[in-house]
């Protein structure tokens, strides 16, 4: 084969005395006086037809011999490959120009087949790869190729704000440790979205060889609360202390902060706290639950509470005391706020609805006169005065009367105020009690109760009364019955 080393020879010389010389020629100029010449790194152009001529050592007796020389061509091989690849990609090689073939390569690799392949390649695979070629006649050439295995990126994920929010919160993902990255889900890589439910994001990022990665992150969403509050009582008067219930939901969860506001200022951060409204007007309550995952939500009732003003009874009274004779009294309204409406109970089994308001007492004695004001929202306030209608005493007794039936002066009785209780005897001139009574209906001119006259003349009485003070006052005196 070409390249190889021609080895040429002489043997079974016969005949002449030795010792011989030796006369070669051949192809391309060749000659050599060496018993066995050697050519080495043989090319094409040196095949033909070699003689050897033998000289005995006389120099009488020669000889030639020849001998056809073959040089053959060595095989022209090719190596190649599908690279560069990507780690995990199968290594693909090729090679012709032979009837044989013999790899060899990194790592120990040697392989008998003319195209071998690797599957799931790695950096470790890189080189240079060797294949030689036998031709038919037994040549042999070489070729090499050079095998690049790229790394597969180091493909991460980052995640802002992070990989657990609440709902509602919008997520950016961003792919690192590649060039471009192309993610599942519908995600644009660095574009914020809102993720609905927890799910599994996958991106593929590709380096500047064109190598894959995959990487993958799960966003858990957490539900916010569902905020809501009740208040025993959403509308009163003066100062008004409210109970508030939270009746917060959240699924999958449970709430650890509130945080209760009033106008915008908070008042505590107990889950069911009280408060007191000290002053009239509208207060919009608030409340802010945070859960276990950290997800808050707000909720602002405006005007939620209204509050309204408390009104102050008062009155006087003109006078403030009252003889029984004229008891005739004036209430006088007295009281502040919004008022709407007013009522009276003056003591007597009396009432009234005026501001203010007139009445006369038929009794003496002490009564207690109590005011009840209602203003915006129903907000009362009583008070009560007492008043004392006082007795005053007088009595006139007149000395003549005419029962006759002129309808004038028919009757004997006393007059006055100031009496409580009375009883009147009439008695004729021999000491005879006629008549007697206890109601200030008088004596009518009759005998006892009967409708018999009394004759016209004089008569005694006797009289015996009770002021309202249980003084009794006893009067005796004489009267003239005419007719």
């Amino acid at each position: 084969c070409i390249g190889q080393t021609l080895n040429l020879s002489v043997s079974n010389i016969v005949g002449g005395n030795a010792p011989y010389t030796y006369s070669w020629i051949g192809p391309n100029g060749f000659t050599s006086n060496v018993q066995n010449p050697t050519i080495a790194n043989i090319n094409s152009n040196q095949s033909g037809i070699y003689t050897v001529t033998v000289t005995s050592a006389n120099g009488c007796v020669t000889a030639s011999a020849t001998i056809n020389v073959t040089v053959n061509p060595l095989p022209t091989p090719t190596a190649g490959n599908n690279g560069p690849i990507c780690s995990g990609a199968t290594l693909n090689l090729t090679s012709s120009g032979g009837t044989s073939y013999s790899w060899s390569g990194p790592g120990g690799f040697t392989n008998a087949n003319q195209n071998p392949s690797i599957p799931g390649a790695t950096t470790a695979n890189s080189g240079t790869y060797t294949v030689t070629v036998t031709s038919a006649a037994g040549c042999t050439a070489s070729a090499t190729t050079n095998v690049t295995v790229n790394p597969l990126p180091t493909v991460g994920v980052n995640a802002t704000p992070g990989t657990t929010v609440c709902a509602g919160t919008s997520v950016t993902l961003n792919g690192t440790g590649a060039v471009s990255y192309t993610w599942s889900g519908g995600v644009t890589d660095g574009v914020a979205f809102v993720p609905v439910s927890t799910q599994t994001y996958t991106v593929t990022g590709t380096d500047a060889n064109g190598c894959t990665n995959t990487a993958s992150v799960q966003i858990v969403v957490n539900n916010n609360p569902t905020v809501s509050f009740t208040a025993s009582a959403l509308t009163g008067c003066g100062s008004l202390c409210v109970d508030f219930a939270d009746g917060t939901t959240v699924a999958g969860s449970t709430i650890q902060q509130w945080s209760w506001t009033v106008d915008g200022v908070e008042i505590s951060t107990q889950q069911n706290p009280s408060y007191c409204f000290n002053q009239p007007g509208f207060y919009s309550v608030g409340l802010t639950v945070t859960s276990t995952a950290g997800c808050s939500t707000s909720l602002l009732q405006n005007n939620y509470i209204q509050v309204f003003s408390q009104p102050i009874a008062d009155f006087y009274m003109n006078p403030e005391q009252v003889p029984v004779s004229n008891p005739f009294v004036q209430f006088i309204d007295a009281s502040s706020g919004f008022i709407n409406s007013w009522q009276w109970d003056l003591g007597d089994g009396t009432i009234q609805n005026q501001q203010h308001v007139f009445h006369t007492y038929t009794d003496t004695g002490t009564y207690c006169i109590t005011l009840t004001v209602s203003s915006t929202g129903n907000c009362q306030s009583s008070i009560t005065h007492c008043l004392y209608v006082f007795p005053e005493f007088f009595v006139y007794i007149p000395n003549s009367f005419t029962p006759n039936g002129d309808k004038l002066n028919e009757v004997f009785n006393l007059e006055g105020f100031g009496i409580k209780t009375i009883r009147m005897e009439i008695y004729n001139r021999w000491g005879e009690m006629i008549y007697e009574t206890e109601k200030m209906e008088g004596w009518p001119g009759t005998i006892r109760t009967t409708t018999d006259e009394a004759e016209q003349g004089v008569y005694a009485y006797k009289i015996v009364v009770t002021d309202y003070q249980k003084k009794v006052h006893e009067y005796i005196g004489h009267v003239n019955l005419i007719r």
